[in-house]
Parts: structure tokens; sequence; C-alpha cells
């Protein structure tokens, strides 16, 4: 009782849509994504996601502007 037995279940991991426009060090970035897609945080493939980044969700056609302080994205109207 309590042993391990070796067992363990494997998840598929989720591909992502995500694509960036931009890459111009310490400017904004611009990316393209699903709604569906987790929207990345502080950096994305080394750069620093700025204030003023933003990310387009292709499917719903709704835009988030990155706000550095809280790291986090906020929905536009």
């Amino acid at each position: 009782m309590g042993r391990n037995t070796g067992h363990f279940s494997l998840r598929r991991e989720k591909k992502s849509m995500i694509t960036l426009d931009k890459s111009d060090v310490n400017e904004p970035l611009s990316f393209k994504g699903l709604s569906t897609d987790t929207k990345p945080t502080v950096k994305y493939e080394s750069l620093a996601i700025t204030n003023g980044s933003t990310f387009f969700e292709m499917d719903t056609q709704d835009v988030y502007f990155y706000d550095g302080a809280t790291d986090s994205w906020l929905a536009q109207p």
C-alpha cells in the first residue's frame, strides 16, 4: 500500500495558434491567436511583453491590451 506502481496518464498537449507580428526590442508586441490560446505574460520567446502590446483573437474578433503593471491582458470595448 502506498507504493508507486509507475502508472501515469498522458495528457495530449494543445497546440497554440499564437503568431507574433512584431519583434522589435522594447516595442509593444502584436499577437494573433484563438480565444482558447493562453495569452503570454511577461515574456514570449525571450522578448519582453511591454505595456500596449496587443492580442487579437481571430475567432472572436476581441482585442486585448497588455498591462505591464499587473502582468495581465485587458479586454477592449
